[in-house]
């Protein structure tokens, strides 16, 4: 059998996989994208779900920041079309403030290129840095007693709107609403603090980043519902309506059971090429994988290792890490993921990560369809996954999870 599975940004793989061996193919999971991605933000803008319009909301002297979550398919499509919106509104671009992390090259770019020239060279930019006191401020005091020193750009604003994607897996339930904005564009100490109670107690930490939420006073949500390419679907609204709706309709489209685990799982990973969505890909590939000598191929444009999750390497022990490498959140839970996984099944990588790295992980290396092919012809069974980092996958019979709000 004959099927086509996208990976990367654009990328896709054309494999025959002996239909006798396919117990579940979801290789075009999430299909449907939005036609008119623009008139729809500003459709939605204009009459949020339990909350003023956007004109209604805003008034002429009005600071607005924008936050979009860069791993959002079209992020900067969406900014666009809220600035868009945003100025028929009344309000100057000088107003108007798009707030990034620290590694925002390509998303400043991007909407730059989207925005008309006297509007891009007006409208503030900020690149967020944890380590600058200049860009900070004080907000308020956690009910742990620490104080919480988040981006001006946040603590000044009259209105924030934050832009952030719903997945039907399990993420959604440690980050809450507002893991978007914390720690994120917190103080480095604040990271810093954050970083292992963040992997080893989740709600804690989402605890954390609603206190943030509730202090900002931010009400004005937008949702995105991922689509194989782009959006499926966009919610925007009041806070209590909003994340439950999208949840909803996010595990509408993307939940999936097989009729059994498989001894091969093929899962993509498409759009943003990071590692925190590649592992979120993995988790998923594990809930679907013979855990006794099973297998797991994760399909990606990776073409790095993040420098925090290199420093585990030299230790030479999975699960180990160090003071300096604990310093990023995102690669202490990666790391974690990796080495439980690793643990149950063995774990192939197509990617452009060099050989030895990927060895190093303990993972094996793949770089073709030939390849993947021959991988395919050693299990008796298979299950094939797009976009494994969106999807919530279950084996029939076996325990299913409440998704939060569902």
């Amino acid at each position: 059998m004959e099927l086509k599975l996208p990976y990367g940004l654009a990328s896709s793989l054309t494999l025959d996989v002996p239909a006798d061996n396919l117990l579940a193919d979801w290789s075009s999971a999430g299909d449907l994208s939005l036609p008119d991605l623009s008139h729809a933000v500003q459709q939605a803008l204009a009459a949020p779900r339990g909350y003023p319009s956007l004109a209604q909301a805003i008034v002429p002297g009005d600071r607005v920041t924008i936050v979009p979550d860069e791993d959002v398919p079209q992020a900067a499509e969406i900014s666009a079309a809220v600035i868009a919106s945003l100025l028929e509104g009344g309000l100057e671009p000088e107003a108007i403030t798009v707030l990034h992390t620290g590694a925002s090259d390509g998303a400043i770019l991007a909407l730059d290129a989207l925005l008309p020239t006297q509007v891009s060279e007006r409208v503030q930019r900020v690149r967020h840095d944890g380590g600058d006191r200049d860009q900070l401020s004080f907000l308020g005091t956690a009910s742990s007693g620490a104080p919480i020193y988040v981006n001006r750009a946040l603590a000044d604003a009259d209105l924030i709107i934050p832009i952030s994607c719903v997945a039907a897996g399990d993420s959604n339930e440690s980050r809450g609403e507002f893991g978007l904005l914390y720690p994120a564009f917190a103080d480095s100490a604040a990271l810093g603090e954050n970083t292992i109670s963040a992997a080893e107690n989740a709600p804690t930490h989402r605890e954390m980043a609603e206190q943030v939420g509730w202090l900002l006073g931010i009400r004005l949500l937008v949702k995105v519902v991922p689509a194989a390419v782009g959006i499926a679907e966009l919610i925007v609204g009041d806070l209590d309506t909003v994340g439950p709706q999208a949840r909803r309709v996010c595990e509408a489209a993307w939940s999936f059971t097989a009729p059994r685990r498989a001894r091969l799982a093929i899962v993509s990973l498409g759009g943003a090429q990071s590692w925190q969505n590649a592992v979120q890909a993995l988790a998923a590939a594990e809930k679907i994988v013979d855990p006794s000598g099973g297998a797991v191929l994760l399909c990606t444009e990776l073409d790095e290792l993040p420098d925090s999750l290199q420093c585990y390497l030299a230790d030479n022990e999975f699960g180990a890490y160090d003071d300096e490498a604990a310093e990023d959140t995102d690669s202490v839970s990666q790391w974690q993921v990796i080495s439980r996984a690793l643990e149950r099944c063995s774990l192939f990588l197509l990617s452009r990560i060099d050989d030895d790295l990927i060895e190093d992980l303990g993972m094996a290396p793949v770089h073709d369809e030939h390849e993947i092919e021959r991988l395919v012809s050693q299990f008796e069974s298979c299950i094939v996954l797009a976009n494994g980092q969106f999807a919530s996958v279950r084996v029939a019979d076996e325990d299913v999870l409440e998704l939060p709000g569902g």
